[in-house]
Formats: C-alpha cells, sequence, structure tokens
C-alpha cells in the first residue's frame, strides 16, 4: 500500500534520516527528515500553469512550530498558538533565501513549501532540518528546481569547527566567551548560496574558514538527497518558458533610453515617478496587440531590471574615494557602458561574479568593447579592484580612444591622474602604458596598500 523510501547517514554526532511516501502523498513532493530525535515535514506543492499575466515568481515558504513538537502545553497568558513567532518568520525566510535562485528562468506557477516540526529533541535545531526536508521535497517533487541544496550550522570552540552545535550552545551567544560562532550556509554541490552568522572577534580567515567547512560538511547530505531522488523522484514537469524577446525588443527600442535616465535619478520619488513615465511612454509606442500579450509585464521588469544592474555597476565603478565626480558624468546615457563596465569588472575580479563576468563579455562584444579594453587593462596593470582606489574612464571620439585615469593613496593625502589617447584598435596597449607611466610617477611607497 505504502511505497515507502528511507535513507539515512551518520551525519557530525547524529543520524540524518530522510523518508517520504507514507503521508502527504497527494503532495507534489514529501518528506520527513530527522536529525538525533528532531523531525520536520516538509510538502511541496506547484501549480501546473501559470496565472495569465503573472510577472513575478510566487514562491511561499511556511515554517511552522507547535508546542506539542517539545511535549509542552502553551500555558500563562497565551494560551493558544497564533500568529507565527518571530523564529518562525526568520526560519521560513532562511529557506526562502537559498531555494528562490534555482528555480528554471521564467518559471513564475504558484509554489508552496510548508514546513512542520514534529519533534523537537531541544538538541537539534529544526531550522536545519527543514530546509534539508524542503530541498529534498522539492528535488523529489518533479518542479522545474537546479537543486538540491543543503545546509548546516557551524560553532567555533577552542580553534576548532563544530558542526550543527547544541541549541543551548547558541542561546544567548554574547554571554559565552568560549563559543563565539553561530553561523548558518546553505549551498549546493558546487557553490554557496546563503550565509548568516553571529560571530564575535573572529578574523576574516576564520570566518572563510567556517564557511568553506560549512559547504564541505554539507555534500554528504547532498548525495543523499540524490540518492533518495534516484529511487523516489517524480518525472520532471515539462515546462517551457515563455519566448516574449519580440515584445521585450520592441519595449527596449521604444523606452531604453528613458529608462536609464530614470534610474539614473538619486532621489527616490522622482526616480519611482519618472520610471512610471518611462513606462507609459513604452506603453505608448506598443501596438494593440502588444499592449494585449500576458508578457508585457515580465518584459517591462527585465528591461528595468537590466538597467538597474548597469546603474549599479556603474555606481560600484566610479564611486571610489574622492571620485564621485566621474560617477556624475558616467550616468549619462551616452557614458553608462563604460561606468558598467569599470563596476563589473570589480566585481567579477573581486568576487569571481558569473553574472558580471557575463555582463563584462556581453560589453567587449558590443560597440565599446575598445573602450572596455583599455579600462581593463589599465586596472588590471594597477592590480585595481572596486575596493582599491582608483578608476578609469575610456571614451570614444575622433576614432581614437581617449582614456583617464586616478589613483589616490590610501590615507587621502596625494592623487595622481594621466590622461592618453590612442587609435581605437590599439585600447588595450593604451591601458598598460597608463598603467606603467602611473607607477613611474607613483615611485617606491605610493602602493603599501597592496601589502597591507
Amino acid at each position: 500500500m505504502f511505497n515507502v523510501t528511507k535513507k539515512s547517514i551518520e551525519w557530525g554526532e547524529e543520524t540524518l534520516t530522510l523518508e517520504t511516501g507514507k503521508v502527504a502523498r497527494q503532495a507534489d513532493g514529501s518528506v520527513i527528515a530527522t536529525l538525533g530525535e528532531t523531525s520536520v515535514m516538509a510538502n511541496v506543492t506547484f501549480a501546473k500553469t501559470q496565472k495569465p499575466g503573472q510577472d513575478f515568481f510566487p514562491l511561499t515558504v511556511h515554517y511552522q512550530e507547535k508546542y506539542y513538537a517539545a511535549g509542552k502545553i502553551p500555558g500563562g497568558f497565551f494560551k493558544r498558538e497564533a500568529r507565527p513567532s518571530e523564529k518562525e518568520t526568520l526560519t521560513a525566510r532562511l529557506i526562502d533565501r537559498p531555494l528562490r535562485p534555482l528555480f528554471v528562468d521564467g518559471f513564475k506557477n504558484e509554489v508552496l513549501v510548508m514546513c512542520t516540526v514534529l519533534s523537537h529533541d531541544l538538541v537539534n535545531d529544526p531550522d536545519i532540518v527543514a530546509m534539508i526536508a524542503a530541498s529534498a521535497a522539492l528535488t523529489l517533487s518533479g518542479a522545474p528546481f537546479r537543486g538540491p541544496i543543503a545546509g548546516c550550522r557551524v560553532g567555533f570552540v577552542d580553534g576548532e569547527y563544530i558542526l550543527n552545535p547544541e541549541v543551548e550552545d547558541m542561546d544567548h551567544l554574547r554571554t559565552k566567551p568560549d563559543q563565539r560562532l553561530d553561523l548558518v550556509v546553505a549551498g549546493t554541490k558546487d557553490a554557496v548560496m546563503m550565509v548568516e552568522s553571529e560571530a564575535y572577534e573572529l578574523s576574516e580567515e576564520e570566518m572563510l574558514g567556517a564557511v568553506t567547512f560549512a559547504h564541505e560538511q554539507m555534500q554528504p547530505v547532498i548525495d543523499l538527497i540524490v540518492e533518495m531522488a534516484e529511487d523516489a523522484a517524480k518525472e520532471p514537469f515539462d515546462f517551457q518558458p515563455a519566448d516574449y524577446s519580440d515584445l521585450y525588443a520592441a519595449a527596449k527600442s521604444a523606452g531604453e533610453a528613458d529608462m536609464r535616465a530614470a534610474f539614473a535619478l538619486t532621489d527616490k520619488q522622482e526616480r519611482t515617478a519618472a520610471v512610471n513615465a518611462a513606462r507609459e511612454t513604452i506603453k505608448a509606442a506598443l501596438s494593440e496587440e502588444q499592449l494585449a500579450d500576458a508578457n508585457l509585464g515580465s518584459a517591462l521588469k527585465k528591461l528595468e531590471a537590466g538597467v538597474a544592474s548597469c546603474t549599479f555597476l556603474a555606481m560600484a565603478g566610479l564611486n571610489r574615494l574622492n571620485l564621485s565626480h566621474l560617477a556624475k558624468s558616467a550616468l549619462d546615457v551616452a557614458d553608462m557602458l563604460p561606468a558598467v563596465a569599470q563596476g563589473a569588472i570589480g566585481i567579477e575580479r573581486r568576487a569571481n561574479d558569473m553574472r558580471a563576468a557575463e555582463m563584462l563579455e556581453a560589453i567587449h562584444h558590443g560597440p565599446t568593447g575598445q573602450r572596455l579594453a583599455a579600462e581593463r587593462a589599465f586596472l588590471a596593470g594597477l592590480d585595481g579592484s572596486c575596493e582599491t582606489p582608483i578608476a578609469g574612464l575610456a571614451e570614444l571620439k575622433d576614432g581614437q580612444v581617449h582614456l583617464r585615469g586616478e589613483v589616490l593613496r590610501p590615507d587621502g593625502s596625494e592623487t595622481l591622474d594621466e590622461a592618453m589617447s590612442a587609435p581605437i584598435e590599439d585600447g588595450a596597449l593604451l591601458g598598460t602604458e597608463m598603467a606603467n607611466r602611473l607607477l613611474e610617477r607613483a615611485g617606491p611607497g605610493f602602493f603599501d596598500w597592496r601589502h597591507a
């Protein structure tokens, strides 16, 4: 009658068990995860069709704790369990954050994830167990989810990392001099998706070591979910994202310039009004058939998101120490892409951000490729990033690349600047030559920040 699948591993000092097929069999995916004697049931259901005109992803994650799970009965002033507690709300968000980005792009069907604590041994915190159960249930459900994920909690005692410390060790962390870290990490097989922590007087190396330790320790859990999916997963849901590329191209052509000008405004109310005006301008330029398209909202949101990302990268690239005057000119529509490249270079090099790298690649093959080559070579020559006081801005004019660069001493006491030009095809050589010239002018000691 029941097709029960059960998988277990020894994880840390406890046994982790995943079980499916016994309860909630009408849900798309249902898993009961047990760590020690703490059990959480996660149920997943998702709509098989998208609501007409849906332009956002309606993922809802609920996490519920009841007194019965710990063998208690509500008493005192509150004798009934009503609205979610702060712990429940924060745990639901904790689960939502690593799950949401892993759904296939364009999937906007309603998804509901319900996590219910069945038992709590007051030793193992159910939030990590709920995250694992939710990931396993989604993996089994057949939803277009590019998981699985896993999560764990890390403590730090006497120079040693502790996997999934007890609940009592994490309570009132500030008052416990021996326990200095409460770190929650969630990730996939290849990447860290989310980090949340409370820490006291730990070095950067110790914090990075804790994240690495967490990612290593969650790998057996991911393998366990994959092993269960091989035996119990449903057939993948046949999802094909809507193709509204023509509609997006029309919207972009009609209002990209107005949208860029709107997002360049720093006052929030003015920016909101300008964005709304830009949306109306776009709609006025579209045909009746395009206006009736259910994907119009998605196309406009995609355009806004792309412009907003460019604006952020522009500010990241040019708002450096005492360099805000460059940002004002760079945020004009005509000069936006060099500023975007500037910011993307720093983000790509500092954080290995793939989206920034992809944006750089797209810009590199566009009409601003030669300007980008000059800026990139200049920053590479000075070992620059978004965290260092270096800026370079290139422009194309009269068949030449004109490059301006500034370098600021870390203490703000001295600024070096340089301006050079070269034929368009020599953009990269121009950047390298300017970097070398500034290095020669700076002399010994100017770049001591490199070795700080």
